[in-house]
Formats: structure tokens, sequence, C-alpha cells
């Protein structure tokens, strides 16, 4: 990805969170765009302090919505809708169960200052929550004329499997800076996201990882669109941070992608495939815990009758799903990507050994880290957001 007027370092300073960094709200209508799926609106930001305005495209569908039957579904292709989307606002979050941080003193017994005065900006912005909830939004640099294709940036944000947002994650620096489009995506979290009661993803492979599936369906939906916003297709770079870089780390080396030329480049940024966060060593465990918190039978059967769990958590409210309760080990993940055999091959660690073997990757992949990434966990004294990295 070439970026023209600023260096890819200030991703990290420019994709923060919308209440940190907010475009003056100057709107006007843009002309509507014709996508494959339907016509679309949106408006005009100027971006403060610069004198640059983008085009922006907020609450954009990108699937059908995974609610009743759909539930536990593999994304679905989005139907055509008639007449004009005004793309004005952000999509609702996906269901998801937020930190509690209302004893502000039992709060700081867990994190660190800093971080509890993040979550107090973030939380406000994810309490309007649907299971309709696949929408993107689009940043794109505006110019009259412009000299090539725009670049583009996908990012998958992180913070949690269990809880985040697109919505706070504001990419219009970055688009009027760097000249390319930014596309930010929400996509299923939580049980909701993760839920695999199969015993045996070798012999019986079947899609568990809903919310990598969502990430895919997006990355589709890029590349049959986003010519119409004057980008590039074939110049997609994604990026992830934390749990998202996890996710984009099992993207790269995913049956499911394979092939599809999806993305050219990824950009993990402190996260992995690697990280002992990052992948779910008992799904099954842990899908057999939640569904007795909901009252669901377990077969006695599990390798021939899973299934019935999923029916009988289609048949729960999200709010019943959301009280559900797992105990996690520290450190690690109770509800998150796992094996499937579709979209995480068994052998994944495999593939990635063989990746840095043969000194070769399947797009071009950048790592990074900071040397505070996870300071909060291990200092109470410092706050965190004072110390550089």
């Amino acid at each position: 990805m070439q970026v023209r007027a600023s260096p890819l370092t200030m991703a990290g300073v420019i994709v923060a969170a919308a209440a940190l960094l907010a475009a003056t709200e100057t709107r006007s209508p843009t002309p509507i765009i014709n996508t494959k799926y339907g016509q679309l609106r949106g408006f005009y930001q100027s971006v403060d302090g610069y004198g640059l305005r983008v085009a922006t495209y907020l609450g954009v569908p990108y699937a059908t919505p995974p609610v009743g039957a759909n539930r536990f579904s593999p994304t679905r292709t989005l139907s055509q809708w008639v007449g004009v989307h005004e793309a004005v606002t952000f999509g609702p979050a996906c269901p998801q169960r937020l930190p509690d941080i209302s004893n502000e003193t039992a709060a700081l017994t867990r994190m660190s200052r800093g971080r509890l005065r993040s979550l107090q900006r973030y939380l406000p912005a994810l309490k309007r929550q649907s299971e309709d909830c696949l929408y993107l939004n689009l940043y794109v640099p505006d110019e009259a004329k412009p000299s090539a294709a725009y670049p583009v940036v996908v990012f998958l944000h992180g913070e949690s499997y269990e809880w985040g947002s697109a919505s706070l994650y504001d990419g219009s620096v970055l688009a009027a800076l760097g000249r390319v489009i930014v596309v930010t995506i929400n996509y299923r979290l939580g049980i909701l996201g993760f839920f695999n009661p199969n015993v045996d993803p070798v012999g019986r492979a079947t899609v568990a990882n809903y919310g990598l599936m969502d990430q895919l369906a997006a990355l589709h939906w890029v590349q049959e669109n986003i010519v119409r916003f004057s980008g590039d297709p074939g110049h997609v770079t994604v990026m992830g941070h934390g749990t998202g870089a996890a996710c984009l780390n099992f993207l790269v080396i995913s049956p499911a992608a394979a092939g599809a030329g999806l993305f050219k480049r990824a950009i993990l940024m402190s996260g992995s495939a690697l990280s002992p966060w990052a992948a779910v060593q008992e799904p099954v465990y842990y899908a057999v815990q939640a569904a007795r918190q909901l009252g669901c039978s377990v077969p006695e059967n599990l390798y021939r009758h899973y299934e019935t769990l999923l029916h009988c958590l289609r048949d729960r409210t999200v709010d019943q799903i959301l009280q559900v309760d797992l105990e996690t080990p520290q450190f690690l993940s109770s509800i998150g990507p796992s094996v499937d055999g579709v979209t995480i091959r068994p052998d994944w660690k495999e593939q990635l050994e063989k990746m840095g073997s043969e000194d070769r990757t399947p797009v071009d992949l950048l790592m990074g880290v900071t040397t505070t990434d996870i300071l909060e966990v291990f200092q109470r004294r410092r706050d965190p957001t004072r110390i550089r990295s």
C-alpha cells in the first residue's frame, strides 16, 4: 500500500475511537453510488484542522441479517434493496456483553485507570445492539479527479472476541491524509459469533467461526463494489488490532479464503494466531457449559447430535445468550476462533510453520507490537497511556 501524505505508522493514531478522533460535522450529501446490491448515498465531512474532506458512508449492509434461522449459519449473500439507502448513521453493534465498570473502585482492581477511562468513553457507543448488525463503513478521499484508483484499507477491530464495534473507529483522517479508502466492519461476536459444539471437526467439518465468515463476506463485498467508490480491488490491505489481528492471521491461512484474492497485504498489530489467547483450545467444553446454562439438554452422543445444541440456542433470546458466564482461565479465551475444519483446519499451526520455513506467505505480511501492549495487566501504579512505546 502506498501512503502518499503520511506514513503508515500514523494508523495507530488515526484509526482510533470515534469519540477521540472527531471530524467536523459539516454534512452535505454525496452523489448516489450504484453498488451491486442497490443505491447508496452518504455525506461529506470536513476533517478538522487539515482543510480536507472525505465522502463517508455509514451503516452499509454487506450480508443478510443473521437472525432467526440464520443464527449460527454461515454468512449469507445480501439481497438487493429497492430505493436509495441513506448511509448516514452507523449500524447497530452486534450483540455483546459489555465489561462491567459501574463500580469504579472494583473496576480499578482489574484494570489500570487509563484503561478504565478509555472504556468509559467507548462503552456508550456500544449500547445500541441488534443481531441485524452486519454493516460496514467507508471513508473515501474527496478529490475531483483522482490520478489513480485508491488503495483500500480494511480494519478489523479488536479489544475482545466478545465486544467491540466498527463504530468506535473513525477512518476519516487516514482516508484524507493517506489518500486511501478506509473500510471498517462489524462481525458477529461472542457465542453468536464463535459457538462450536462439534466434537469431530476433522471428520465432520462444519462452519463454527461465524465471525470469521462475516469478515470474509465483507471482503467479498469490497471486491465486488469498491471500484464504484474509485477504489482498487487489487490493492486491498487488511489491518487488524489485538483479537482483530488474530482473526486476520487465521484468514491469511484459511482454506475458506485460499485463492480468492480478497486482499494483497495484511497488517497484524498487537496480536497473531500464535498469541496464547488467539484460539480456543477446548471449544466443545465451553459450548456444553453455555448450553447447560441456557437450559439445553446435552445429548449423550454429542458426536452424532451436536446440532441439537444449535437448534436449542436458536430458540433462546439474545438477552438470555448474553447472560451466559463462562469460566475462562486468565490470558486464555473461552469463546473465539477454534478449529472447525472449514475456516480453521486442524493443522493450522503446521500451516503457519510451513509458511515461515518456506519464507513465503499468501500475502505480504507486516507484524508489530509495542513495548507496553499488556502493561495494564501487570502494572497497577503507572498509567500505560502515559508511557511511550
